[in-house]
């Protein structure tokens, strides 16, 4: 069971991302429909630990053999509105990695394999970040300028 609730006009989401780069480009996921692309993860399930949650969604999401969990981010509570609703996030960046050899690192853009979900994924150039469809909007000044240490983030969009 995933950790999210709704009540009237409000949506209350747990979500676990992952942050990989590969040679100066970085993952990115959106369901076909959105305009807007945003890093890699989903919703943790109940009595889940976060990291264990990350590799959980990325396995199911995209065909690859080994997933890392390498560093906690950020702590982000993110706040706005989707499909006529007002959302409050919180969620747990981690620096991930995958396996050396992973065939997605050829493919710019691929789908993801997750069933009944029709995700797409996109390596989007670290240099490049600006100008780009992304949300939320702080990850192109902060993706491009990793601090060594844990960032915490109130992001109201």
């Amino acid at each position: 069971m995933n950790v999210t609730f709704t009540n009237e006009n409000t949506k209350f989401n747990y979500r676990i991302v992952g942050v990989v780069i590969h040679n100066g480009k970085v993952l990115f996921q959106k369901p076909i429909q959105d305009k807007y692309w945003a890093l890699i993860g989903g919703r943790c399930q109940l009595n889940e630990k976060s990291d264990d949650s990350i590799k959980r969604e990325v396995l199911e999401e995209i065909d690859v053999k080994e997933v890392n969990v390498d560093r906690l981010l950020w702590v982000v509570e993110n706040f706005f509105e989707f499909n006529g609703k007002k959302v409050h996030e919180i969620s747990l960046y981690y620096q991930i990695s995958l396996g050396e050899n992973e065939k997605i690192y050829e493919t710019e853009e691929f789908d993801g394999i997750e069933e009944g979900k029709n995700i797409k994924f996109k390596w989007f150039d670290l240099n490049e970040l600006k100008s780009a469809p992304l949300k939320p909007d702080f990850i192109k000044d902060k993706l491009t300028n990793l601090s060594d240490n844990i960032e915490h983030f109130i992001v109201v969009e």
